[in-house]
């Protein structure tokens, strides 16, 4: 696809009222042309390319309309949220946040060097290269991949994503990983690579894979998946060899630049290794420089450690203590150079050994025991995880403190804020070293069960969260956590002691499942745990009834039909009191979904009644849900139930429940003709759903209130509303989850708008819409 660098070069050639001010004004201008003229100018551009194909290539023109379309709306949609233009002569303020932008974490340091590497991998990629980024351990292949995401992730409609693979272990979880950090909840009972290959279909996006190397075939038939069928994708990969697959672009990534031996003190500063050296000596000694006294053993640290970005910030720790011409002194000793001497460079994988063998060796005891335990977590973690896997032997919290506290400041470990949390993580060369130590301790198992039993218990008090006012805040916790939370479910299924309360867990997380996991990973976990643990009893009617939910979504019916006959089966043995409710309540989804309003009804008023008998509130809530989606009971008592429920999760400061809750209200009250009532439900309703990026329920509500506008006369953001709509979940879930009977209040609502609007118009309005988040869709709305 042609980019925006194209038809800029191109603009000059074309001349004309489309040329200058179109093509600025789309890009970033304050005045923002008519759409219109917008799509006449990207034609033109279009007409005029096809008598140049030397200079273009390949043009799709309705897909390029389509890109620019898109552009002009973010920008019609930025302009309105931006502030006035400040003053003549003002000066620029501070950035009122840093948060991470485009799927990208935010920098914390600065990018020094690797300008030529930069610009070529941008040429690759801009070329429509899928490229891998090869280089040993604390190169940098990261730091490149990131910033060259950062600088392209405006040219794509849908920015730029990272994905770490690092923690990744199943080979069939690579494509799980992708789809969680792209919110992608997947409704296809097909393999997960397939699945997220199709709802990426339609997406321009730049996808980040960092540290690919142990899933080396996973990732390779990952991109070839993406290459075949969403081909607005790039990936930019990382890895220590290559993937292999079809058409691979390969960019090895060198060291820094280092000095020769005679090179003199005022030229030092052109050669990125002493930049990087200087910059992170100067973090942790305030107004250090390189100057006559010290530029030699500043160039020989530089060529000794040849280049290597990670060792040269680990040995920048050192300069607190030590001079440069110590510590070069000192690395010298301890370095295991192949002649002894600085003329040979060493092999950088024994040399990043060495570097971190120093590093250890500058620790206490206290912080080398840390270090080696710390490295069982995945990803980030807390003080309080930190403390979970540090205790014994008689240490206590403030050991653990310590401990993290003196890890800071030798570099091991970095930290970050993370919304209400302070997170910890290690650097992957750096884990990986210290979970050789962990293995040469013989303390491993024991730190891996005290991480498992620090997860389990995690996912225990987040159950009582899941109904009160910390809900989003664990949601958050438990997603970032995801890749350690992974490992220890793996874990506890693995150990018959602990399989019980593992499968308890899985139950306990299902609407951490339907919202955070793409949902054929919530099904994997779920079966695999179903088949370790297969004892009859609460946890397994729990764990049964998020199987068969989430099995709903993927409208796997047969499989829903299945785990209700043996939730059914169990409540017949005397064991569960609700187990009756439960199974009436999954086969009334699954006739629901295939189109038989009468016994979806049938089923859902059963499991209504005994949910209610047993003062299952959270049953007989869900239950309400499908009651009131099939039309039936609209009288006094379904609308009783409902204000009482409302009340209920008000007074216990819970959301991501009402949520649902007031979309099922909503469509009472339209029913009803209180459109005014039932738009306010709807949209407080969208709020919590954009507060939690909950797109499964948001693209319901946001039809929802497409189809109550429409009958209140707004015709226009009505039809802006369905085009929101069906693009907030790119295909990876079957629109209004495949339920015919909503379907067809779809089907009426577009006939609708096509009579008040015509087919241009209502193509036009739908057109506007499309691409909008839940947040701008609730901005929207509540314009005055």
């Amino acid at each position: 696809m042609p980019t925006f660098r194209t038809l800029s070069a191109l603009t000059a050639e074309l001349g004309g009222r489309y040329s200058d001010t179109t093509l600025r004004t789309v890009a970033s201008g304050r005045v923002l042309p008519t759409l219109e003229a917008t799509v006449v100018f990207v034609r033109a551009c279009a007409a005029h390319a096809r008598t140049r194909p030397d200079r273009t290539g390949r043009w799709d023109e309705d897909a390029l309309v389509d890109q620019w379309k898109r552009r002009w709306r973010r920008t019609r949609d930025a302009l309105a949220a931006a502030p006035p233009d400040p003053p003549a002569g003002a000066a620029d303020g501070p950035s009122a946040q840093v948060v991470p932008a485009g799927g990208l974490p935010a920098e914390v340091t600065t990018f020094v060097g690797r300008e030529t590497d930069l610009a070529e991998v941008v040429e690759r990629l801009e070329h429509g290269g899928t490229v891998t980024l090869t280089g040993a351990g604390g190169i940098g292949k990261t730091r490149l991949a990131l910033r060259v995401a950062a600088r392209l992730r405006d040219r794509y409609r849908d920015g730029a994503c990272l994905v770490e693979l690092a923690a990744v272990v199943d080979p069939g979880a690579v494509a799980w990983a992708v789809g969680a950090a792209l919110r992608i909840s997947d409704g296809s009972a097909d393999s997960p690579a397939d699945a997220l290959a199709e709802a990426l279909a339609d997406r321009e996006l730049l996808l980040v894979l960092d540290n690919c190397e142990h899933q080396q075939e996973s990732c390779a038939a990952l991109v070839e998946a993406l290459r075949r069928r969403a081909p607005g994708v790039r990936v930019l990969a990382t890895s220590r060899r290559a993937l292999g697959y079809s058409g691979e672009v390969l960019w090895r990534v060198p060291p820094l630049r280092v000095p020769a031996t005679a090179t003199p003190v005022e030229r030092l500063g052109a050669y990125e290794a002493v930049a990087l050296l200087t910059d992170r000596a100067a973090a942790v000694v305030p107004g250090f420089a390189v100057d006559e006294g010290n530029h030699r053993a500043v160039a020989g640290l530089c060529r000794l450690l040849d280049g290597v970005p990670l060792l040269l910030e680990l040995a920048a720790r050192g300069l607190r203590v030590l001079s440069p011409q110590q510590l070069l002194e000192r690395l010298e000793e301890g370095l295991p150079l192949p002649d002894g001497s600085l003329r040979t460079a060493p092999d950088r994988h024994r040399t990043l050994r060495a570097v971190l063998d120093w590093s250890h060796d500058l620790c206490s005891e206290e912080e080398r025991r840390a270090w080696a335990r710390l490295s069982v977590f995945a990803g980030d973690f807390t003080l309080e995880g930190a403390q979970a896997v540090l205790a014994g032997d008689g240490r206590g919290p403030e050991s653990a403190l310590a401990a993290v506290t003196g890890l800071l400041d030798q570099s091991v470990l970095t930290v970050h804020e993370a919304g209400e949390d302070r997170c910890y993580r290690m650097l992957e060369p750096v884990r990986r070293y210290g979970r050789d130590r962990l293995a040469e301790s013989g303390a491993a198992e024991e730190v891996r069960r005290r991480h498992r039993d620090w997860y389990l218990a995690l996912v225990e008090q987040a159950e009582s969260a899941w109904s009160g006012a910390e809900q989003a805040l664990w949601f958050r916790r438990l997603r970032r956590g995801h890749a350690d939370l992974r490992a220890a479910l793996d874990a506890g299924l693995a150990d018959p002691a602990t399989a019980r309360r593992t499968l308890r867990a899985m139950g306990t997380l299902w609407p951490y499942w339907l919202l955070c996991v793409p949902l054929s990973e919530s099904r994997h976990w779920l079966e695999s745990a179903l088949r370790c643990c297969g004892e009859p009893g609460e946890e397994r009617v729990k764990a049964l009834w998020a199987c068969g939910f989430v099995a709903a979504l993927q409208r796997d019916l047969d499989a829903v039909d299945r785990c209700a006959e043996e939730i059914e089966r169990m409540g017949l043995d005397g064991g569960e009191p609700t187990a009756g409710a439960g199974a009436a309540l999954l086969r009334g989804l699954a006739a629901f979904s295939r189109g038989e309003v009468g016994a979806a009804r049938a089923q859902a008023l059963r499991a209504l009644q005994e949910y209610r008998r047993h003062d299952d509130r959270f049953g007989a809530q869900v239950t309400l849900g499908l009651l009131t989606l099939t039309g039936a009971g609209d009288g006094e008592p379904v609308a009783e139930y409902h204000r009482e429920a409302l009340e209920s999760s008000r007074r216990r400061g819970e959301r991501w429940h009402r949520s649902y809750l007031l979309y099922t209200f909503g469509l009472y009250l339209r029913r009803r003709g209180e459109t005014a009532a039932a738009v306010e439900a709807l949209l407080e309703g969208l709020e919590i759903n954009a507060e939690f990026d909950d797109r499964l329920g948001g693209e319901m509500v946001v039809d929802a209130l497409a189809w109550t506008l429409a009958e209140r006369g707004e015709a226009v953001l009505a039809a802006r509303l369905l085009g929101a709509a069906r693009t907030l979940l790119r295909g990876a879930v079957p629109r209004l989850l495949g339920f015919p009977y909503l379907l067809r209040q779809q089907e009426r609502c577009v006939a609708r708008l096509r009579a008040d609007l015509g087919e241009r118009g209502l193509e036009r309005a739908l057109d506007e819409g499309a691409g909008l988040e839940l947040g701008e869709v609730v901005r929207l709305l509540r314009r005055p």
